[in-house]
């Protein structure tokens, strides 16, 4: 039991810094603890976390998962902007898109082209395409403001 609650005691902490390190923007901001999030095995195949992880809601734009591993923000834009966006300036982030309404539907995954990327979103029905941009617990603080103020320029929303 004291593994767990070191555990959940760290996870609390990261996101407590997060939540305050981003309330500098003066957004809606809210948190709480949610389960249900999916991550991709090393097999490739999607698997459903039931533990529940600290979730940072900024109202209209994102959320922000910390998870035991890493962190991640997940965003979307609709497809027309998605098929149209050059997506250069998150280049150096790691990051998937995947269908909203189907969210096991794999557009792209980092390393992938972005050009195979926008054909099957073409060749989808999704209307609105969703990108979660993950980070590694060391050093994520100012990536993450930085991607934050990169989805408020770019026009991203949830």
């Amino acid at each position: 039991m004291k593994n767990i609650n070191e555990i959940y005691q760290r996870l609390e902490s990261e996101c407590i810094e997060i939540y305050t390190q981003l309330n500098a923007f003066n957004l809606h901001l809210e948190w709480g603890w949610y389960n249900g999030h999916y991550h991709k095995a090393d097999n490739g195949e999607w698997e459903r976390e039931f533990y529940p992880i600290p979730v940072i809601t900024i109202k209209n734009l994102c959320d922000i998962e910390i998870g035991i591993d890493n962190i991640s923000i997940s965003t979307k834009l609709r497809r027309e902007h998605a098929v149209q966006y050059s997506f250069s300036k998150f280049e150096s982030y790691t990051f998937e898109a995947y269908g909203v309404e189907n969210y096991l539907e794999d557009f792209y995954t980092s390393g992938e082209s972005l050009l195979t990327m926008k054909a099957k979103i073409l060749e989808s029905n999704e209307t609105e395409i969703g990108f979660s941009f993950y980070f590694s617990k060391d050093g994520t603080k100012s990536s993450i403001k930085d991607v934050i103020q990169l989805l408020i320029d770019e026009e991203f929303y949830y």
